[in-house]
């Protein structure tokens, strides 16, 4: 995903659905059956 961030991680015990939010429009969506994340930090 280009342009976006992650808002929110969802879940009780374990990851279950990630809210991103869109940089360029601020618009929010849910990305379901989530089940990890990798967060890239620097290139």
């Amino acid at each position: 995903m280009w342009d976006s961030k992650v808002a929110k991680v969802l879940g009780d015990q374990v990851i279950q659905s990630i809210q991103v939010k869109k940089i360029s429009s601020s618009e929010l969506m849910i990305l379901y059956d989530v089940t990890g994340l990798f967060v890239a930090i620097g290139h």
